[in-house]
């Protein structure tokens, strides 16, 4: 969806980014047969909103995701289901410090991932992600925060990381 908040998204990315870049973009979230359409759109999107930088855009693969990583300047972890991508990232070891110096984005469920806990939406249940940011998150936000304290509050570890709200297509960015 090209909106304002969007716009300063994909704007963002592109200011962190070096003038010649790879951008991998991992769909891992959705159904594989949306994998195609899903990526055009995105390209299109960062396309329209950053310009001036000679960008390569790869679809991730599960068989060459190693790969693709290592060589990625910017890794795009794309929204749909979270505990889908969650497997699929788990799969991958050492997927933590092969990112490391990179330029990682999360989108809903991949900002989820990259959070240390997460509240799911539709369970209405709080995970353990990755951890690679120090969060608990909440993407899709809308104003519910004593329902989200308290899921959070049944696991008293999560309670020692700040907690992130985020709105629909609303943003944060943060160095690790």
């Amino acid at each position: 969806m090209n909106n304002e908040l969007n716009r300063k998204f994909f704007k963002r990315i592109g200011r962190g980014m070096p003038g010649r870049a790879t951008v991998l973009v991992c769909l891992f979230a959705k159904e594989k047969k949306y994998w195609q359409e899903s990526f055009e759109i995105f390209v299109r999107l960062f396309k329209k909103n950053v310009t001036g930088k000679e960008i390569v855009f790869e679809a991730a693969d599960k068989k060459r995701f190693r790969g693709q990583i290592k060589k990625a300047d910017v890794i795009i972890l794309q929204g749909g289901d979270t505990l889908k991508l969650l497997k699929a990232l788990k799969k991958f070891r050492g997927f933590t410090k092969a990112i490391k110096g990179k330029i990682v984005v999360g989108s809903s469920a991949g900002a989820y991932v990259l959070s240390a806990y997460f509240y799911g939406n539709s369970t209405d249940a709080v995970y353990q992600g990755l951890g690679i940011v120090p969060f608990r998150t909440r993407c899709h936000y809308k104003g519910e925060i004593s329902k989200i304290k308290e899921k959070f509050s049944q696991f008293p570890e999560s309670l020692k990381y700040k907690l992130v709200l985020l709105k629909d297509f609303e943003h944060k960015v943060y160095k690790i």
